[in-house]
């Protein structure tokens, strides 16, 4: 009676390290850019809860000097969108990409949202 071999062969074992690698690779040049978000997303909530001149050019140099603080480079305050939505409540929005090369013609292109309120309800939607 035959008994068909079971078992991890050498090309099992290379194609699981060889996944394995290519998924180091873009988990370690993706984390950057996601720390970076959180940067972002901390630096805008920051300018909401201490600032009280929600204009356009108060709010985009806010985000700049904390964004050079934080080493912020792919965005910077004049991208930010300031949407006043009235009785004083002011919604703050950054929304860009980052495009990571990976390998030669291969990227990864990252989108990212973040937005505040200081409103509770707004900050919801």
């Amino acid at each position: 009676m035959l008994v068909k071999q079971q078992g991890f062969s050498v090309w099992n074992a290379m194609a699981w390290v060889l996944l394995g690698v290519v998924s180091l690779i873009i988990g370690a040049k993706a984390v950057p850019a996601y720390s970076e978000f959180m940067a972002v997303k901390k630096s805008i909530k920051a300018i909401v809860a201490e600032e009280s001149d929600y204009s356009v050019a108060n709010v985009a140099a806010a985000f700049d000097r904390k964004a050079t603080i934080a080493y912020i480079e792919t965005i910077k305050g004049k991208d930010l969108k300031v949407t006043d939505m009235g009785g004083g409540i002011v919604k703050i929005e950054a929304n860009y990409t980052k495009e990571i090369e990976l390998v030669a013609n291969a990227f990864l292109l990252l989108k990212f949202d973040a937005a505040e309120s200081n409103d509770k309800a707004v900050q919801s939607q």
